[in-house]
């Protein structure tokens, strides 16, 4: 059987978020954004293991967060580890303490811990691209013109960006997670490129020259940002329980 990890990064600060808690330990509805975003993927029977990389600071509000999981995604739970300066670090540390276990996992799903509504079927799709892939991730095409700028340094103008060029959308994608690698060549990626500084851990793999592909996902699979986010989650997820609740009453009519 497949040894499948979820590695979930929790470590953010976000200060610009809130002074007084960061975004995953914000409440979505009784539980927080981290709660939802454990319950969604630990639920899927493929993960064996589970890692939360958490800031030192944030001790108490993972272990208040962890002890209201249902049983069956909490028994699998690795020991947290600590985030670094960036994001980087801080998955590469997670990666570490994973790398620990015996034995290692074969696979591992990289999480931003401020995306809660991960759709239900994104684990076992990543785990087919795998099949044939490095890694895969989840990506939405984009659907916006995309502008090219540059600022120009006019005091006597309304704006300072100015448009380069108009990029073709056809090609672009929108990069989400999770992010699905074989273990041990994301491990060694990380490794090969501890010093440099990439926004997410496909960008990596790219450089490291690892094949990854794109599962096309949904939009509702957000980053909590800012309070406005956090506002459409706690809509997302009323949403989401409506309508579960509806399909549940058409399954007892029938």
């Amino acid at each position: 059987m497949t040894n499948c990890a979820a590695l979930f990064l929790a470590a953010g600060k976000g200060k610009r978020f809130s002074p007084v808690k960061p975004k995953q330990y914000m409440s979505i509805d009784q539980n927080t954004v981290l709660w939802h975003s454990l319950l969604r993927i630990g639920s899927n029977n493929k993960i064996n293991t589970i890692c939360v990389v958490i800031d030192k600071s944030d001790k108490n509000l993972f272990e208040d967060t962890k002890s209201k999981l249902p049983l069956k995604i909490s028994e699998k739970f690795t020991s947290h580890t600590y985030g670094g300066l960036t994001r980087q670090e801080s998955s590469f540390n997670g990666l570490k303490h994973l790398n620990k276990l015996e034995p290692p996992p074969d696979l591992v799903f990289i999480h931003d811990a401020a995306r809660p509504f991960v759709p239900k079927s994104a684990i076992n799709e990543l785990i087919l691209s795998l099949k044939k892939n490095s890694g895969a991730l989840l990506a939405t095409q984009c659907i916006d013109t995309i502008k090219k700028a540059h600022d120009l340094e006019d005091a006597n103008i309304n704006s300072n960006l100015i448009i380069n060029n108009t990029l073709d959308r056809n090609n672009l994608w929108l990069a989400q997670t999770p992010q699905a690698f074989i273990f041990s060549e994301i491990l060694d990626a990380h490794q090969k490129y501890k010093n440099k500084n990439f926004t997410d851990d496909s960008a990596l793999a790219e450089r490291a020259g690892l094949k990854v592909a794109i599962i096309e996902s949904e939009s509702s699979n957000f980053k909590i940002t800012t309070q406005k986010d956090l506002e459409l989650a706690r809509i997302q997820l009323k949403f989401e329980l409506s309508l579960n609740s509806n399909e549940q009453g058409i399954n007892e009519e029938s």
